[in-house]
């Protein structure tokens, strides 16, 4: 490993490296940031990368983005260059227009998860089959009610209902997500993605099973929790009032990051906006994290696209990689979890 022993190093040194991990991390206020210099030849798995894939992905930003101005005078050269490079051509656009820099920070540890688009059964209008709302964004601007009082019908009349799905679940998954298609009742399908919550704080369904007596359940993977919580609909429904967080959804011709950007399986991340602008690059290290094809160590560049549905995704190394809207994106993205480390691609001066 190239890169980990020298950062390592470098942010003990600077008194503002990783804390020690624990399960019960969380980013209570801000963590104070700094960035660290290195060179593109220190990175592990720099060179190996697919530049061009992450080029196409950078691209596909710059057609949504409205600045920084920085960014925007990169996108400018990137159009200029048209779309069809080597994978010499597409390395060395980023290391001659961005300058890396490695997050120094005094929060929780790095950490990259996974979403994929779900798929689930689903209809336009109300039924017995299908009878939870998936609400649209109220119109009008104030205060939002939580997730208990809008399951309760505080958003009844008030909110465009885009599907009706079949349980609480389906729903709490959707919304964990981000983005889903639903397979409707008259054949037809619905691409839907999460356009902002309620303002309410994200909490884990695992700490909540656990803080409700079930640390079995807490434990399982999220497919065979995901049953267990279906086959027992009160208690789920009840269990996911104590996450007050919620998110609206629209309807959209494909899965989108913020923006209306389109986004890559394996190349479009989920950050925390307050520290990362939509568009940055950032070349993801995680020596713990499998790759799609089952490889350990994930070491790749990677474009800030999205923010995700849930304020889990919170402070300056924390990710969610996006992965598909296939099963294998499905097994891959919900068994992605692990520590990482950001370097983060700053347009040159």
């Amino acid at each position: 490993m190239r890169l980990l022993a020298p950062i390592l190093a470098a942010a003990v040194l600077a008194g503002s490296g990783p804390v020690s991990a624990g399960s019960d991390c969380a980013n209570n206020g801000r963590p104070g940031v700094g960035y660290a210099p290195i060179g593109y030849e220190q990175l592990t798995g720099w060179i190996e990368d697919d530049h061009i894939a992450s080029f196409a992905t950078f691209i596909r930003s710059c057609e949504r983005i409205e600045g920084p101005l920085p960014l925007l005078t990169v996108c400018t050269r990137a159009r200029a260059l048209g779309g069809t490079l080597t994978q010499d051509q597409a390395r060395l656009f980023f290391e001659s227009a961005f300058e890396p820099a490695v997050v120094m920070q005094s929060g929780c540890p790095g950490k990259v998860t996974g979403y994929y688009q779900l798929s689930m059964a689903g209809a336009r209008v109300r039924s017995d089959n299908f009878p939870v709302p998936l609400f649209a964004r109220p119109a009008g601007t104030g205060d939002l009610p939580g997730r208990k009082a809008i399951d309760e019908g505080a958003l009844d009349g008030r909110a465009e209902v885009v599907a009706w799905l079949a349980d609480h679940t389906d729903l709490f998954q959707l919304q964990t997500e981000g983005s889903g298609r639903i397979r409707l009742a008259d054949g037809g399908v619905l691409d839907v993605n999460a356009i902002g919550g309620n303002g309410y704080r994200y909490t884990k369904i695992s700490d909540i099973l656990a803080s409700n007596g079930y640390p079995d359940a807490a434990t399982l993977s999220i497919p065979v929790r995901t049953a267990w919580l279906k086959a027992r609909p009160e208690l789920a429904r009840k269990l996911y009032w104590q996450n007050q967080s919620y998110a609206f959804f629209s309807r959209s011709a494909a899965p989108m990051g913020v923006k209306g950007i389109a986004l890559t399986p394996g190349r479009s991340l989920a950050v925390d906006p307050s520290y990362h602008a939509i568009g940055q690059p950032i070349f993801v290290l995680a020596a713990g994290v499998r790759t799609e094809t089952g490889h350990s160590g994930f070491f790749r560049l990677l474009i800030a696209q999205d923010i995700g549905a849930k304020s889990e995704i919170s402070g300056p190394e924390r990710g969610d990689i996006y992965f598909g809207e296939d099963e294998r994106a499905y097994t891959v993205g919900s068994s992605t979890k692990g520590e990482a480390m950001f370097v983060v691609l700053r347009p040159r001066e």
